[in-house]
């Protein structure tokens, strides 16, 4: 049966992954939202009550609402022609039950974890008054990704709110649908039905992972003989120890799955909450004893998962800085010395790349600070103190100019108190200056300065030498009766402060004379 047209145009690519007592699912590409879903259209013959299918989206809205990360989500439901559908997110990864048939080499811890994996979920949707009521291997699936580091495993589960709809309707008609080895004895018996039947579902799965038999094998194919056989071996009969199958098991942990398949409910866990604390706490006393060479992967639980994922795609990002704070967090929530040393090693490798970018951008600040530097030298060194100085004052990071700027303040002050000294002081001062600028360290940036200075020494000295040969002609000439000449030498003269005292004087003496 394959979708028509209503589908079509929105939902393409269908291919065909499973076919069941439900009806089919397709992976199909949802064009809207472009991405890989799974289109699960039910049989048309559980549909033909409306009782059934509105019982049917009731059930199937509520199951949207969940959102877990070891439950699939359901995206969307209706009915086309009165045939009901699910659009659910697509799982890429194999089915508990290939896993189990191949028989995937696991730790116990590993195997434990995907159990736990599998409570959290259901305790979560129980939480929310939904049971599964058709929890087995095949409705598992198990996503296997790589981080980069380690190969981390994820339970998902699927059929949400689908099971308990279908059995409501079943009995409606006299029958019920059921998967024979998972069932437990309060549905076979016809007794409500509520979250500790889940919790033996979850027993049955786990017995059959860890030492890959069912705890209850049903091999009747006679119709007339098969349900006989169920309520024998559900309600009635013992299963099987595990140690009898594995006399390695751990006798804690198949004490844990015993109380699982307890035949009443109310010999079973309170919830599966207190269920997989049970399992936490016997896999990390395994982890911590098993020798390291037997442990193929990690087993970290979905919060430390994800922040060791931000860590590795922050790494791949280049930004280490934030790699480490994202590990340091997963180190604070690291349930035991196994996953506490695998993240150790994550974090060491983090706080390495963090250090070799450290170096690298203190290399390139450095290689910045000092073309900044050479920058306000070659500023200060033409007089532009101004723009020398600014160029330090705006760079980062500053710590890398700091005593560059502060010895080219110092230089730059030393230079306005000699340009002044230089321009007004006398010879033995403009000396004294001139000498403590030739000292100045670091001496390269009072070069450009003292040759500018004495320069303008040299020049000072060159007009004082030219006013005082001025000064002596005018007086020469005084005496000699010249009066005239003498003043008019003084008015000429190129630099009128310089004799301006003397020429007074002689204008004094000059109004004396008359």
């Amino acid at each position: 049966m394959r979708p028509s047209d209503p589908f079509a145009d929105r939902y393409t690519k269908l291919r065909l992954v499973g076919r069941g007592g439900f009806g089919v699912v397709y992976r199909a590409w949802d064009t809207e939202m472009e991405r890989d879903i799974a289109l699960k259209l039910l049989n048309p013959d559980l549909a033909a009550d409306a009782d059934w299918r509105k019982r049917f989206r009731q059930e199937a809205t509520a199951a949207s609402k969940l959102n877990h990360p070891n439950i699939t989500i359901v995206f969307d439901r209706g009915e086309y022609e009165s045939q009901p559908f699910i659009v659910m997110e697509f799982v890429e990864g194999e089915p508990l039950s290939k896993v189990i048939e191949q028989r995937l080499s696991l730790s116990d811890p590993e195997r434990l974890f995907l159990i736990e994996q599998l409570c959290d979920g259901l305790h979560y949707a129980h939480q929310r008054h939904i049971v599964h009521r058709d929890v087995k291997p095949v409705n598992l699936v198990v996503r296997e990704d790589h981080d980069g580091t380690a190969l981390v495993r994820t339970l998902k589960i699927l059929d949400f709110g689908i099971a308990k709809v279908v059995n409501t309707g079943q009995t409606s008609t006299g029958g019920m649908m059921f998967t024979p080895s998972y069932v437990s004895p309060e549905q076979i018996r016809g007794d409500e039905v509520d979250r500790r039947s889940d919790m033996f579902a979850v027993g049955a799965v786990a017995y059959e992972l860890l030492v890959f038999k069912k705890a209850f094998d049903i091999t009747s194919k006679n119709p007339f003989t098969f349900l006989e056989e169920v309520k024998q071996k559900i309600v009635a009969e013992p299963h099987l120890p595990m140690a009898a199958i594995r006399p390695d098991i751990d006798p804690e942990l198949s004490g844990v799955v015993d109380r699982a398949l307890a035949k009443a409910p109310e010999d079973r866990f309170k919830d599966l909450a207190e269920m997989r604390r049970s399992l936490h706490r016997i896999r990390i006393r395994l982890e911590e004893n098993a020798p390291s060479s037997s442990q193929t992967t990690i087993v970290l639980n979905p919060k430390v998962q994800a922040v060791v994922k931000l860590a590795r795609q922050a790494l791949e990002a280049d930004d280490p800085t934030a790699a480490v704070v994202h590990l340091q967090e997963a180190l604070r929530s690291a349930s035991n010395k196994v996953v506490k040393r695998f993240i150790e090693q994550s974090l060491e490798e983090a706080l390495e790349r963090q250090a070799a970018k450290r170096l690298e951008r203190r290399a390139r600040d450095e290689g910045a600070a000092r073309g900044a530097i050479d920058y306000a030298k070659t500023a200060f060194e033409r007089g532009d103190t101004t723009q020398a100085i600014r160029r330090l004052d705006e760079f980062q990071p500053a710590e890398l100019v700091s005593e560059a700027r502060d010895d080219l303040a110092r230089a730059a002050a030393l230079v306005r108190r000699a340009e002044r000294i230089v321009a007004e002081g006398d010879a033995d001062d403009r000396q004294a200056v001139l000498l403590e600028l030739e000292a100045f360290t670091p001496a390269d940036l009072g070069v450009a300065p003292l040759a500018r200075l004495r320069a303008r020494d040299g020049l000072e000295r060159a007009a004082v030498a030219r006013a005082l040969s001025a000064i002596e002609s005018a007086r020469a000439a005084f005496t000699a009766g010249n009066r005239s000449e003498a003043l008019e030498s003084r008015a000429q003269f190129d630099e009128p402060r310089r004799v301006a005292s003397a020429l007074q004087e002689l204008r004094e003496a000059n109004t004396a004379i008359d």
